[in-house]
């Protein structure tokens, strides 16, 4: 077997194993959520208070999984179409929130 086949299966394996474990704890996080959305809907009143108290107390952790989730997508490109994208993604993550809240901004006081 040479190196690039048996590269190949050991990444299928690896992915393999991390969707076995993965895809219960995604699947049992999203029965949580949709639960929580049922129970939070009945009584409309504090919906969103509810909503922006979680993201502002996990804030932190929201912004590592966007950090890694932004990484681990300059990786796959990397890999995928050999080339350097750590500046594009270091670019992205620094200039997409401000961006992305200055045209909401602007586009919400248009309307």
């Amino acid at each position: 077997m040479d190196a690039i086949k048996r590269d190949k299966l050991l990444m299928r394996i690896l992915i393999l194993g991390m969707l076995a474990v993965l895809l219960p704890w995604i699947w049992d996080g999203l029965v949580w959520l949709w639960d929580w959305y049922l129970d939070y809907t009945d009584t409309e009143s504090h919906f969103w208070a509810d909503t922006l108290n979680f993201i502002w107390t996990n804030l932190s952790v929201i912004l590592i999984a966007y950090t890694i989730i932004c990484l681990q997508v300059a990786g796959l490109a990397e890999f995928k179409l050999k080339r350097d994208f750590l500046p594009a993604f270091l670019l992205a993550l620094l200039i997409t929130p401000p961006v992305m809240m200055a045209t909401y901004g602007r586009h919400h006081k248009d309307s």
